[in-house]
């Protein structure tokens, strides 16, 4: 009878270590799926967002550049009001910034307005909805871009704002931040010469006297675009009315060069 009794103690002390074992064992094995499962959400999350950020940043980029470059080559211009005076040669058309008695010029604030309607306009159809992204599963919410661009004295600042809300499979939430772009670039004092350059050729054309010293002479040139900046002319067909400027410099480290063109309706001296 003690014998049975106590073979009957030893089955229950192994099946209280076998529930112990296996409760054990489930426990570990829950908790490494749990450990192993939270990294990969977070490396999902991390790495979705990080491709968004960059894919947002290289469409903003690429618009910056293109639309800078536009901007400088049009003389302040990424487009054109109907009916605007051009000059034709080498197979490009250069904009009349001073025709005959009208200055057609655009102010600062024309230019940071049409630069920035460009790069909006750009970058929102460059992201195509976030297509590409919401195919693997991420949701974005809906939400209004805006580009503001500030001209100062030594750069061009691009501020663009999406603040776009991004739902990842894990159910993580995160908001899109701004993205910034200041190009170093003397903008600016290109259009300010261009202004005193369209001052002096209109007072020309408007009165019976000499040509101002300002134009013909090359030293105003060097002196006041001088040293970030300098003229090169381009050819011009054979007229005593026209001339087409070409200011160059850099944007960051890309060549920059804004053009545009005078046409007098009183023959200039060469």
């Amino acid at each position: 009878m003690s014998q049975k009794r106590g073979q009957l103690t030893l089955f229950i002390v192994l099946g209280v270590v076998l529930v112990i074992l296996f409760s054990t064992f489930f426990y570990v094995v829950n908790y490494t799926q749990e450990s192993t499962i939270e990294p990969e959400v977070e490396r999902f999350s991390d790495r979705n967002i990080k491709d968004v950020n960059l894919f947002v940043e290289t469409c903003f980029d690429s618009k910056v550049k293109t639309g800078l470059d536009m901007l400088g080559k049009q003389g302040g211009y990424i487009e054109f009001p109907e009916n605007f005076p051009f000059q034709e040669t080498s197979g490009t058309y250069i904009p009349l910034h001073y025709d005959e008695g009208d200055d057609n010029l655009p102010s600062l604030e024309d230019m940071q307005n049409s630069l920035a309607g460009y790069i909006n306009q750009g970058v929102f159809v460059c992201l195509n909805d976030f297509l590409f992204f919401k195919e693997k599963g991420i949701e974005f919410s809906a939400a209004v871009m805006t580009t503001e661009v500030i001209i100062s004295e030594s750069a061009v600042n691009i501020q663009l704002n999406y603040p776009v809300t991004i739902t990842d499979k894990g159910g993580n939430i995160f908001k899109l931040a701004s993205f910034n772009k200041n190009t170093p670039i003397k903008l600016k004092k290109m259009h300010e010469f261009a202004e005193l350059v369209i001052l002096a050729v209109k007072d020309y054309d408007e009165s019976f006297e000499f040509f101002p010293d300002f134009i013909p002479n090359i030293q105003n040139y060097i002196s006041y675009l001088a040293p970030e900046l300098y003229l090169d002319p381009l050819p011009v067909p054979t007229s005593s009315h026209l001339f087409l400027w070409q200011i160059k410099g850099t944007a960051g480290n890309e060549e920059f060069n804004f053009i545009f063109g005078t046409k007098t309706s009183r023959e200039m001296p060469h």
